[in-house]
């Protein structure tokens, strides 16, 4: 059973070095890993039984918060990866690829700036932590379920209300 906590965390790395999006399914709710069937333009979703002309691009990414008790590698998903890099995974995988290919002239930087622009911000964050076994050894994940900046506002407020009870 998962323990779920809410704390203010600073994120200070995005790994970028390896895959951060996924090829899914583009049927509404779906979002299941699709497999290149055939040539290129052809994806087959083993959930949904059909093959596609196109599939839609998903972050799966791992980072690392930290707050005052110390720093915890996370795992962030589309809608957390959407909200604090401000692209899609489609944009970000264009982005990767022309940056890749060496007969398009593009800024080698765009790609690691959009990364470098969401580290060390603050953000609001709902964790879900689990203890899971592996091969035999106990291994705690930590998944950010929501993330969102911080509204000092709301938060300087919250903490006026909390200093008066």
């Amino acid at each position: 059973k998962p323990d779920w906590l809410t704390c203010l965390a600073t994120l200070v790395y995005l790994k970028t070095d390896g895959t951060i999006s996924y090829q899914a399914c583009p049927t509404e709710g779906c979002a299941k890993k699709v497999m290149e069937e055939g040539g290129p333009g052809q994806y087959r979703c083993e959930r949904c039984n059909q093959v596609f002309p196109r599939c839609d691009y998903r972050y799966v990414m791992t980072g690392q918060l930290e707050d005052v008790s110390g720093q915890q590698w996370v795992s962030l998903y589309n809608e957390q990866g959407e909200q604090i890099l401000g692209k899609t995974a489609e944009e970000m995988h264009h982005l990767r690829s022309e940056v890749n290919n060496l007969y398009i002239s593009q800024d080698p930087e765009a790609f690691n700036q959009v990364f470098k622009e969401a580290l060390y911000r603050q953000y609001v964050c709902k964790l879900k932590v689990k203890a899971e076994q592996y091969q035999g050894e106990s291994k705690v994940k930590t998944q950010v379920v929501q993330i969102s900046p911080v509204n000092w506002a709301e938060d300087s407020q919250r903490l006026l209300n909390l200093l008066e009870k």
